[in-house]
């Protein structure tokens, strides 16, 4: 078959993902050519017969490919470290006019990345794990510690090691030429190097630990294509230091089925409705590309795409709870028009049974659910009258808002946007209770702080995520109980409408002892489970912030600040339900609780230098269900390097660099607002200059000083005692200020 060289898709790989989007792209006709850095990399791709070419790039040169080679795409699989490559190929990509998508790279299964972090933790409390956020500062690091070495970083980052002796180091390698060229280069004996490819399995991990005496294990935060969680198994049963560089964060991206999806819905979507007539579904994967004269022809009329937006008529619909005969009338009549339906896999399937039940022709349809890629694929369709489907009802967690921002941006019209039944209807329904008023949380996604809202609004109703959400809940039942309000109940929907529905219902203090184990365990594995949780009237319990009592958090030898100090404190800060807070020190997690209580349907960040303290706060997280907190160990300002632009921060430890981490929290957001307490006269000294230095740059300055003292008996009376005087000094931005 001749392949239209000027629709190509250039693959820039080295990775097991992108070998993987190699013979998927060869299996599915798409017309494509891998680059990747190495010959050994090049090598592997041509033993499958596919078509590659190797050599470093630099972003010029990858703008001249771009522009000779007839792409129309660039897929960018490289490893999650090649932060620089990454760069130059995204820019290149803008400069030559030519769609730039990232892969990123899976972390495996829940139960994997729960298991990694679960190592981490132990072997964090034993002081044998360490995260550094480069190769020099693990370097800088392991010049102060004797012991051998064990290097699974790859060649690129042996200079890094240069001032280690050679003889505490051994490298695991590509077997490639390039490879090996590196490590003889940077004096690695020969007896010292592993070359081997692929990922090893954990006795093969310990093997070569044991081989070579290894104190020490250095690697990237790679996923489950890394081999990570095998590498940390084997240190953990040998007992040996492991030393992690931190994974750079990707936050924008697409995973492997993903980027399929969008792939076919590119190709599907050059298809002529007479190519299309006749085939199959499951060959949509192999449509072909037009021909050479017709992707002219569609790019001319890609400059009139003012006139095409105004002939398009496109619908956002809302397919309710998943049942055909729950669909509504006016929305089954829009999808009976169609000539083009996209939404996720499911919700076309849904259509499409619906279509058949009525006789009617099934249009095409398209799999993809990220809204700017709608928004592209309707762009660039022909079809005239196009559905795009949306779970439940378009009003109540949907998609809706981001397609209709994705369409306008695309410069097509205001779609027209029919509701659906929701799954808290449909619920409200089966239970009998009114919906009105009743706060609507998530436990999937971006998930919500269930229980600060739910001890004060005394109902909610939650979506959740399946089977895979029953340990969670457990903890938020536990974290009931401790409130008083073990007998909240928990009133169950799997699968509302469908006719697999099922109802079943337990008390708090019942999940928390292990009810409703055979319920979960028997729900399919996409179940859309739904929570209708209500607090009796006889029940009393109370909200416990602000001013968490101090007898609720798990004790141990780090401080916990007081619980005067914290109410005052979430009051200076004046945390908003949805505010990006910062709690830098976080210690036993005192006003880590408190701020994410305050903003549970935000993201409270909690740094910790310490392992001790580091722990203390998660089990205290863990203990008050507060799924919405991230915990980073580091010590700040630079473990805020990654970190969101923060709306309030507090601060009750600096270990001596509070003037930088004022500095790095304005920098990211100059509007923000910060609490530091002091009860050292040094602190106060250093805090009331740092304030007048920034009142004198236009921020406001406010300082409260707090004298608490508690009754305690003493025989027949009842005495006070005072707690030490504590100043918590706020400094706020508008946004404006200098910096």
């Amino acid at each position: 078959m001749k392949q239209d060289s000027e629709n190509r898709v250039l693959l820039f790989g080295g990775t097991t993902e992108g070998r993987e989007l190699a013979l998927w792209l060869r299996d599915a006709g798409i017309p494509a050519l891998s680059h990747v850095a190495t010959d050994y990399g090049e090598a592997l791709l041509r033993e499958k017969a596919l078509p590659a070419e190797y050599g470093r790039l630099d972003a010029v040169e990858m703008e001249k490919l771009f522009r000779t080679g007839g792409f129309f795409a660039a897929l960018d699989a490289t490893h999650p470290f090649a932060t620089e490559v990454s760069k130059n190929i995204r820019a290149a990509a803008a400069a030559a006019g030519v769609r730039y998508y990232r892969i990123l790279r899976g972390e495996g299964s829940a139960s994997e990345a729960e298991e990694a972090e679960e190592i981490e933790a132990r072997l964090r409390a034993r002081g044998c794990f360490r995260l550094f956020d480069s190769q020099q500062e693990a370097a800088d690091w392991l010049a102060k510690t004797e012991g051998a070495v064990f290097l699974a970083t790859g060649s690129k980052e042996l200079k890094a090691y240069a001032a280690l002796p050679r003889e505490r180091l051994t490298v695991r390698i590509l077997p490639g030429e390039e490879a090996l060229r590196k490590a003889a280069e940077a004096g690695i004996r020969p007896d010292h190097i592993v070359a081997m490819q692929g990922r090893s399995s954990v006795s093969l991990n310990q093997a070569l630990l044991q081989q070579y005496g290894a104190k020490f294990l250095v690697t990237k935060q790679s996923g489950k294509p890394g081999g990570y969680l095998e590498k940390l198994r084997a240190a953990e049963e040998l007992g040996i230091c492991f030393v992690a560089i931190r994974r750079p964060t990707e936050r924008d991206g697409y995973a492997l089925s993903e980027i399929k999806a969008l792939l076919r819905a590119r190709y599907a979507a050059c298809v002529t409705p007479e190519r299309r007539e006749g085939m199959k579904e499951e060959s949509r994967t192999e449509i072909r590309t037009e021909s050479k004269e017709k992707a002219e022809g569609r790019a001319e009329a890609e400059t009139n795409s003012e006139a095409k937006a105004g002939k398009k008529q496109v619908s956002i619909v809302g397919i309710g709870p998943g049942e055909t005969s729950q669909l509504t009338f006016a929305a089954g009549q829009c999808i009976a028009e169609a000539e083009l339906i996209v939404g996720a896999s499911r919700m076309n399937a849904f259509a499409e049974a619906f279509l058949r039940e009525l006789g009617l022709t099934v249009p095409p349809t398209v799999a993809s659910y990220k809204p700017e890629e709608i928004a592209r694929l309707v762009a660039e369709s022909r079809a005239e009258r196009i559905v795009l489907l949306c779970s439940g009802d378009t009003g109540f967690f949907s998609v809706t808002k981001k397609l209709r921002c994705a369409l306008a941006d695309a410069g097509l019209r205001e779609p027209v946007v029919l509701p659906g039944i929701s799954s808290k209807s449909c619920l409200a329904a089966r239970l009998g209770f009114s919906a009105e008023a009743v706060p609507d949380l998530r436990l999937h996604g971006k998930k919500d702080a269930v229980l600060p809202v739910f001890l004060r609004a005394r109902r909610v109703f939650v979506i959740l995520e399946g089977g895979a959400q029953l340990s969670e809940l457990r903890t938020l039942a536990s974290a009931l109980c401790r409130a008083g309000a073990g007998e909240a109940e928990f009133h169950f929907g799997v699968n509302l409408s469908l006719p697999d529905e099922t109802l079943f219902s337990c008390s708090a203090a019942e999940l928390r002892e292990g009810a409703l184990e055979a319920e979960f365990a028997a729900l399919p594995p996409h179940a859309l489970v739904c929570l209708y949780l209500v607090l009796p009237d006889s029940c009393k319990a109370r909200p416990l912030a602000p001013g968490i009592p101090d007898d609720c958090f798990v004790r141990e030898k780090t401080p916990l600040t007081k619980r005067q100090i914290r109410a005052a404190a979430i009051s200076l800060l004046g945390v908003q339900e949805d505010s990006i807070c910062y709690d830098i020190g976080s210690g036993t997690g005192g006003m880590t609780a408190e701020l994410a209580m305050a903003a549970p349907r935000g993201s409270v960040y909690a740094v910790e230098c310490d392992a001790d303290a580091f722990s203390l706060t998660g089990k205290n997280m863990e203990r008050f269900a507060l799924s919405q907190v991230e915990q980073v160990f580091g010590h700040a300002p630079e473990a805020l390097g990654n970190l969101p632009a923060p709306d309030c921060v507090f601060v009750g430890g600096s270990t001596g660099k509070i003037g930088e981490i004022f500095g790095a929290v304005f920098a990211k957001n100059p509007a923000a607002r910060v609490v530091a307490t002091a009860v050292s006269l040094e602190t106060v000294s250093e805090l009331s200059s740092l304030s007048a230095a920034y009142e004198r740059e236009g921020y406001r300055t406010q300082c409260l000083q707090l004298s608490a003292a508690e009754t305690k008996k003493m025989g027949r009376y009842h005495l006070l005692f005072g707690q030490n005087p504590t100043l918590l000094f706020l400094i706020e931005g508008d946004g404006t200020c200098k910096d």
